[in-house]
């Protein structure tokens, strides 16, 4: 299931009763819209304190605007293009450029690698963890116009030319643009991630001890759930490079905005008792 399919089940009654205050209909938007958006911001900014706060303008900026929305677009396309520029303005920008570069990454995995590790199934979330951190990092090394075509495409999975709407283009400027992104990426992780193409000398299990001496990896807050990462390595193994790239990322859990995040938005919502722009 997409990400975006919480959106799409959205009727019309639904925007209609949020945009005259009725609180269970906001609620309802509420809950449709914020796992993909803050899967967006993640994706964009690598970091879940910047990607919550930016989740949180996102819904605001959709809820109190709702009654600008007429329709002529998909509702799903509307507020993801509202969010996509909150992502992209947000803190002056941070998300517009690239963080570092491919070569600068590639360096950094070479440092604190651990070549005489070996992978234990006892540290399997572990490892799990830490290959979706790489993966988000790494997508810092695109600039935002790439990332966000990236994002959009393959980890939201929107067709082409509504993510080409979204982002104000003509369908073949987006997929010119997302086949760059992809190609970028391919190129790095079929030369250095093993996850990715077997026998690379960049692996989980050797980078692992320095990610968690260096606090990037806290063996108490793990985000995922399920430690696939072997049964990933094998899905992907059949794949050629370029979906072997879509895979890897499309391999990631998911994860639901924080609840309390949600009711901050909830409570600045009702607090200035009303909904709509």
């Amino acid at each position: 299931m997409s990400l975006t399919e919480s959106i799409d089940a959205l009727g019309p009654d639904a925007i209609h009763r949020a945009v005259h205050g009725d609180r269970a209909a906001v609620d309802e938007l509420l809950r449709a819209l914020q796992r993909p958006f803050y899967n967006l911001a993640l994706r964009m900014l690598g970091n879940r304190s910047e990607a919550e706060d930016a989740t949180q303008e996102c819904l605001l900026r959709v809820i109190t605007h709702l009654s600008s929305y007429r329709g002529e677009a998909k509702f799903k396309t509307w507020a993801t293009r509202v969010a996509v520029n909150v992502i992209l303005d947000f803190r002056s920008g941070l998300a517009r450029n690239a963080r570092t570069t491919f070569d600068t990454f590639a360096q950094m995995l070479e440092k604190g690698r651990d070549n005489s590790a070996i992978e234990r199934p006892e540290d399997a979330l572990l490892l799990k963890q830490a290959k979706t951190q790489c993966c988000r990092a790494l997508l810092q090394c695109l600039d935002g116009d790439h990332r966000v075509a990236f994002v959009l495409g393959q980890i939201l999975e929107f067709e082409a030319a509504d993510a080409a709407e979204i982002l104000g283009l003509q369908a073949a400027a987006y997929r010119k643009r997302l086949s760059r992104a992809r190609a970028e990426l391919t190129d790095i992780l079929s030369r250095e991630c093993s996850v990715h193409t077997a026998g690379r000398a960049c692996a989980c299990h050797r980078k692992l001890g320095g990610a968690i001496a260096s606090g990037r990896l806290d063996p108490n807050r793990l985000e995922v759930q399920i430690a696939d990462l072997a049964q990933l390595r094998t899905r992907l193994s059949v794949l050629d490079q370029e979906h072997r790239t879509d895979g890897l990322y499309q391999g990631d859990e998911q994860p639901d905005l924080r609840e309390q995040v949600l009711d901050s938005v909830r409570g600045a919502l009702f607090d200035v008792g009303t909904v709509t722009s």
